[in-house]
This record gives structure tokens, C-alpha cells and sequence, in this order.
């Protein structure tokens, strides 16, 4: 007979088994789900600031009809092995469907099944991984010239469990634009050319007189106004005669509203006129390159959207390329390190040589300074990961270092009866013929130039220039004998050792170095001060005196210094960068971390002109938050300001600020540092004011008045002249 205590005992183990099931299934039940989707290996680069800016996607050469793309799945179980576990049975949905005319998407359960589920049926699978989206053309006679989009939402829900994945997936599908690349880098003072053939060797274009470097000049006959030369040919006319009107430095033209009255273009018009001209010579001298289907053309750190759209315009006017793209030239330099990465390193001797590095690049060309800090991180799958930590730039290049010489020397144009040269004076200006100034001007830059480059030369020596070729070259320049002395006070600023020092002038010291250091500090700030490995100097400017001092200065530690110029290659090395890095995107992830600059608005407080203040909506160095439907991320700021702006003009202008000290930078018009990328006019008080930043340099503007009615801008509008925007020092060498 069974005791009362075992039944007891039989019934507590009974419990317990039950509950044990019942736990085991409830541990069966599925945790998450993910998933994969293989990405294509080629991609496409669209920018439109009239839309989403600049905007990458996957691309699959359509040469095909029927393409499949496997996803794969996983359900994840607290216990794998339970033997309880839930059935894998999810259904398969797709939604939001895009495709171009003439195609049409299915669903496939497995690779070997022939059984095709239309885009609006709902695919059920058990115990599987995987499944397939079919896309097939049904219309042989579809024009792929241009690339269509695909798109739709994959749909994965589990059946018998509470958990539902979309992924959002999309492709541009178009012709074979091949593997050769074109990349252009439109200098201010000369334009260099790049370009590969089917991922071989990287050739830097020669002109027609077999140069890599084309100067970036063009002048027009006036007395055939249609006839017109560039480079070399541009730049003997420029000071021949009058005859002749001449464009330097034409890349500052970009983004702004200025017609020249005798040619009737203005400088997008006058950019694509020299780009063209230098690249039609290009083709005739490179075979190959005229096949090239796609083009990388490299823009400074300071770009605004107006003149980003400027400068792809120059190479769209060509009328070759199906894709452009845009890359900055410091990133442009980056990749030419990578890729000459083991050479570089034995040149210049480094001593911190890793895969895994943190770079300060410092790029001073004609017109630009620009300092990018950037991370460099080699991935398990040979790839590599470019974070730009922080960029900079300024309107400061190898033009205000002319400048300052040039004012520098007026200093003493009494003792050396030079004030009949003086342009910068306005009284002298004025009483000068437009000939007679632009040929005075043309003799300027000669003159500065050739001094620049003696200063560069001798910087080691005791004396920057020779007495006897300073008076040959300001005799030329006068146009009538100029005499002084070895030990006059005038040429104790061309002694290196004297406290009057040309390099010691209060011009050199307030616009070279000082942005110099300032540059490379507010690059390190924004990037959260991290240690740099190496710092990489590019760009010609970078080789004059002081500068790479100046810049290794700001630094308690000892980076390796890579200094291109002492290489030759600081000029080429932007469009082999650029180059090379369109051929090898697939490999290269480039990402912007954080905002570059500072986007804020201005409110003028009083009749006094610099009683201002700056809202700073979105600040530099401001990560990028939250991912678009897109898939670009954007940083966004809203400031709840009621105001009427009376002393703006009943405007909001909207800025864009390169350096920490906003409102000192703008009013005390530090053109250099700034820019106005956006007005919006008031009709009644505002009631709040919207930034939105995006991380492909998309940026909105909008004013939300206080009846509600929202007034929003796509920052792309040119609205100023360039005298309006920038200081002399920066437009003194255009022609007018």
C-alpha cells in the first residue's frame, strides 16, 4: 500500500515537470531576429542640394535581365538546443515598392525553387534561413542610360512570435560605367589631371607643352571678344597688351553673382569656358581617357553648396561623364598616403608607422588653407575606415602671401617712388585707365611672385633675396630706374635676422601665421585633441617660410612631418589622391563624424554695425544624430526667437562659421573665416528659427513666422558679390 507521503511526492514531481515544460517553453520562445543583405560592390554618386545633397548608393550594371538577391535570416533563442523551441516559421512580405518602367519584382523561397511569389503576396517559410527578391525586366526597350532606382521594404514577422524586421533596401540599376576614372583638381594658381585605366596605373595628364601643371588662367581678345586662350597662351597675353582681358584665380569666382560686363559670363560660366579648355587639350595628348565614363573632381574644406554646385557644373559642361563625384582635397591627400603609404614613410624616415593612425593633414594652396583631422582604421576584411574627426578652412593661400609682400613693400613706396604702382590706395586706383591698372596690376603679380619664390628658395640663408635682383625686379615693374641701398631700411626687411623682417610684418603676422595657427588648433579642438601620428603638408603655399614651423609648433609631441613639397608631389597629389580613391571606394568607408564648422544666424542689436550677436544653432564639432529616411545622418537645432530683425533689414542671414569665436569673426568682418550661406526675408515676426546640417553638407535654413507659415531654404543661392563676401587680400588678384 502507497503511503500518503509517496503520493505526495509523486504529485510535487508531477508539478515540477510541469512547470520545468512549460519553462522550456517559454524559454523557446524567439528572442530577436536579424538579418543580411549583401551589398553590391559598385556604387553611384548623385549630388543635388535642391534634394538630399550628396547621396551614395549601391549599383548593379544592368546588362542582364533578371538579377536575385539572397537575404539571409536568424532567430535567436535564449537556449538553442531546447527542444521546445518555437518552429522558424516567419512570412515574408514586401511593401513600398519603386521600380523603374518595365520591370517587375518576385519572391523565391530557396536558390533551387522555380515557384515565383508576386511582390504582393505574403511568403510564408519553415524552418529556413534564407529566401530570395527577384528583380527581371519585362520590357526589353527600357533606356538605362540613366540610372533607376529600385526600392522597396523587405518584411520579415514571425508567425508564431511577436517580432518583425524591415529592412529598407535600394540600388540603382544602369549601364556598365566601366573602372576608369577621371579626377580633377581645378586649382586657384594651376589645374592638374588625373586619370586610370581599368584600375592599372594612375597617369597625371600632360597639356600640349607636356606639363602636368596647367596655370589657371584665361584672357579673351577684346577686339574678338568670341577668341579666347588658356594656360601658357593666357598667361603670355595677360600682360602683353591691352588688347587682352585677363581672369586669374578664376576657382574664387565660384558661388557668386558677378557678370563680367565686356565678356557677359560670370564665373561659372568663365570656370567651365577654362575647365573645358584645359580638358579638351588633355584628351588630345592622353589617349584613353576620352572613354572615361566617371569623374571626381576635388573641392577646399570652405566650400559652400553654391559653390559645390558651381564647380560640378565645370564638369558636367564637358558632357562625358554619366557619374561626378565630390571629394574634398584634403581627404584627396589622405588617399594618395594610403596609397604610397610604405614609400612615403621610408622617404620622410617615420617613426610612428601603424595601420591604425590619427593624421593631420595641412593643405595650403592659392587661395585656401584647409586642416582636416582624420582617423585611419584597417578593418578585418583588408578594408580600411577614414573618420574625418574634424575639418577646417580658410580663405588665406599663396595669393595672401603676394599680397602681403606686396603691401610689405608699399610700406617704403616713398623711398623708393612707388606710389604710381600703388593699387591698393584708392586715390591712385581711381586716377588710373582700366589699361593702365590692369597692366600695372599683371606687373604686381610678377613682381610678388618672383619675390615669393626667392624667399622660398633662400630661407636658410641670411638674406631672402639678392640686393641687385630685387632692383632689377622693381625697375621692371616701375618702369623706370629704382635705386637703394644695401643697408637702407627698405632692405633690412629682406634680411632674415632683422628685426623688421618681411616675415615679422604686422600683414604676414595677422593673415598668414596667425590663420595658420589658428587653423591648426581649432582642427585639433573640434576633434577632441587627439595625438597625432603623422601630419601630412600639401599644397605649394606650405613650402614658404615659417609655415611648417609654425604648425609643428602647436605641438608638445613630435609627429613625423610629411612635407609633399620636398617631394615634388604637393601639387599632383590632390588628383592622384582623388584618383585612386574613385577607383577603390568599394574598399575605402569615409565617414564625417561631426560638423566642420559652426551654422547659426545674426542679430544685429543696435544702429552699430558690429553690436551683434550670433546664434550658434548647430555648433562645430556636433556629432551627426539620427539617420534620415535617406540614411544620411543630420544634426539639428531649433531657437524659439521672436524678433522683427528691424536693424538686418528684416532679414535672417544665416552663416557659416570656421572658428570658435563667432560673433568677433563677423564683426569684425573676418571674411575668411566665414561665409553667408542664406537669407530669408521677413513678413512678419519670426517666432522660431530652424538649422538642420547634414553629414553629405546638405544644409536647410527656415524661419517659422509667428502666423506659423514656415519659410525654408535649400542652401544653394548665390546672393553676393565677391567683394561683398571676401576681404582684398583675396580678390585684389581678379580681374575686373
Amino acid at each position: 500500500m502507497i503511503s500518503d507521503l509517496s503520493i505526495l511526492l509523486f504529485d510535487i514531481l508531477i508539478v515540477f515537470m510541469l512547470l520545468g515544460s512549460i519553462g522550456l517553453i517559454a524559454i523557446g520562445k524567439p528572442m530577436d531576429m536579424n538579418y543580411r543583405v549583401d551589398k553590391f560592390l559598385d556604387s553611384f554618386e548623385k549630388t543635388d542640394y535642391n534634394k538630399n545633397g550628396r547621396v551614395k548608393t549601391d549599383y548593379l550594371v544592368w546588362n542582364i535581365s533578371e538579377y536575385t538577391v539572397k537575404i539571409e535570416y536568424w532567430i535567436f533563442y535564449k537556449w538553442k538546443n531546447n527542444p521546445f523551441n518555437r518552429k522558424n516559421k516567419v512570412s515574408v512580405k514586401l511593401d513600398n515598392i519603386k521600380l523603374p518602367g518595365g520591370f517587375e519584382v518576385t519572391l523565391i523561397k530557396k536558390s533551387d525553387d522555380f515557384n515565383e511569389c508576386p511582390s504582393d503576396y505574403e511568403m510564408l517559410l519553415t524552418n529556413s534561413s534564407e529566401f530570395l527578391v527577384k528583380i527581371k525586366q519585362t520590357d526589353n526597350n527600357i533606356d538605362l542610360s540613366q540610372p533607376q532606382l529600385v526600392k522597396y521594404d523587405i518584411n520579415i514577422i514571425g508567425v508564431n512570435f511577436n517580432i518583425r524586421k524591415t529592412i529598407s533596401y535600394k540600388f540603382l540599376i544602369g549601364e556598365d560605367l566601366g573602372e576608369s576614372w577621371v579626377a580633377f583638381d581645378p586649382g586657384t594658381t594651376a589645374t592638374t589631371i588625373a586619370f586610370e585605366k581599368n584600375s592599372t596605373e594612375i597617369t597625371i595628364a600632360k597639356n600640349k607643352d607636356g606639363e602636368t601643371l596647367t596655370p589657371s588662367v584665361l584672357v579673351f581678345d577684346r577686339n574678338a571678344i568670341k577668341s579666347s586662350f588658356y594656360g601658357d597662351d593666357a598667361e603670355n597675353r595677360i600682360r602683353s597688351t591691352a588688347q587682352y582681358l585677363g581672369f586669374r584665380s578664376i576657382k574664387k569666382l565660384l558661388g557668386f553673382k558677378d557678370t563680367n560686363k565686356e565678356t557677359g559670363k560670370n564665373g561659372k560660366e568663365l570656370a567651365e569656358k577654362l575647365v573645358g579648355d584645359i580638358y579638351n587639350d588633355i584628351k588630345k595628348n592622353n589617349l584613353g581617357i576620352e572613354n572615361s565614363k566617371r569623374a571626381i573632381v576635388a573641392i577646399p574644406n570652405n566650400y559652400t553648396a553654391a559653390k559645390i554646385k558651381d564647380m560640378l557644373s565645370c564638369i558636367e559642361n564637358l558632357g562625358q561623364f554619366k557619374e561626378i563625384r565630390t571629394i574634398y582635397e584634403v581627404e584627396a591627400i589622405i588617399f594618395y598616403y594610403l596609397s604610397n603609404k610604405s614609400l612615403l614613410e621610408r622617404q620622410y624616415s617615420c617613426n610612428n608607422s601603424n595601420a591604425n593612425e590619427i593624421v593631420l593633414v595641412f593643405d595650403m594652396g592659392g587661395a585656401t588653407i584647409n586642416a582636416t583631422v582624420a582617423q585611419i582604421s584597417k578593418q578585418n576584411n583588408d578594408t580600411y575606415e577614414v573618420n574625418i574627426l574634424s575639418k577646417i578652412g580658410y580663405g588665406i593661400g599663396g595669393d595672401t602671401i603676394d599680397y602681403c609682400i606686396l603691401k610689405s613693400i608699399f610700406e617704403y613706396e616713398k623711398d623708393l617712388d612707388l606710389q604710381h604702382l600703388n593699387i591698393f590706395d584708392k586715390k591712385i586706383r581711381a586716377a588710373l585707365t582700366p589699361e593702365n591698372y590692369i597692366k600695372i596690376k599683371e606687373d604686381l603679380i610678377k613682381l610678388s611672385l618672383k619675390i615669393k619664390l626667392q624667399i622660398t628658395k633662400n630661407q636658410s640663408k641670411s638674406e631672402f633675396i639678392p640686393a641687385n635682383d630685387l632692383q632689377i625686379y622693381l625697375t621692371k615693374a616701375a618702369g623706370k630706374n629704382i635705386y637703394f641701398d644695401s643697408d637702407s631700411n627698405f632692405y633690412r626687411i629682406f634680411k632674415k635676422s632683422s628685426k623688421f623682417s618681411i616675415l615679422k610684418n604686422k600683414c604676414f603676422m595677422d593673415l598668414i601665421y596667425k590663420n595658420v595657427s589658428d587653423a591648426v588648433n581649432e582642427t585639433l579642438k573640434i576633434a577632441g585633441s587627439p595625438k597625432i601620428n603623422k601630419i601630412i603638408l600639401s599644397g605649394r603655399s606650405t613650402s614658404f617660410p615659417n609655415i611648417e614651423s609654425n604648425i609643428s609648433g602647436e605641438f608638445s609631441y613630435s609627429p613625423d612631418i610629411l612635407n609633399l613639397n620636398k617631394t615634388g608631389v604637393a601639387k599632383t597629389a590632390v588628383a592622384e589622391g582623388a584618383c585612386w580613391y574613385g577607383a577603390n571606394n568599394n574598399c575605402i568607408k569615409l565617414n564625417n563624424l561631426k560638423t566642420s564648422a559652426n551654422f547659426g544666424f545674426v542679430k544685429t542689436k543696435s544702429p552699430d554695425k558690429q553690436n551683434i550677436q550670433f546664434i550658434n544653432l548647430v555648433g562645430a564639432g556636433q556629432k551627426y544624430g539620427e539617420t534620415e529616411n535617406v540614411g544620411i545622418k543630420f544634426a539639428q537645432n531649433t531657437e524659439i526667437f521672436r524678433d522683427l530683425f528691424n536693424f538686418d533689414g528684416k532679414k535672417v542671414n544665416f552663416y557659416q562659421v570656421m572658428g570658435s569665436d563667432c560673433e568677433t569673426i563677423i564683426a569684425e568682418k573676418q571674411k575668411h573665416k566665414y561665409s553667408k550661406i542664406e537669407t530669408i526675408k521677413l513678413n512678419q515676426e519670426s517666432e522660431k528659427i530652424v538649422i538642420r546640417v547634414s553629414e553629405n553638407d546638405d544644409v536647410n535654413c527656415s524661419v517659422c513666422l509667428v502666423n506659423g507659415y514656415l519659410e525654408e531654404r535649400k542652401v544653394v543661392i548665390a546672393d553676393q558679390e565677391i567683394t561683398e563676401a571676401n576681404e582684398e587680400h583675396y580678390t585684389w588678384i581678379l580681374s575686373n
